[in-house]
C-alpha cells in the first residue's frame, strides 16, 4: 500500500497544481 501511494503522490501534486492554475486564470478573468 505504501509503495502504491508513493507512485500516486506526485500525480496528485501535479493535478492540484493544475487546479490552482485554473482557479488563478478564472480569478484573473473576473477581475478584468
Amino acid at each position: 500500500k505504501r509503495k502504491e501511494w508513493d507512485l500516486y503522490e506526485p500525480i496528485i501534486d501535479i493535478l492540484s497544481a493544475e487546479e490552482v492554475e485554473a482557479l488563478d486564470a478564472k480569478e484573473e478573468r473576473y477581475a478584468r
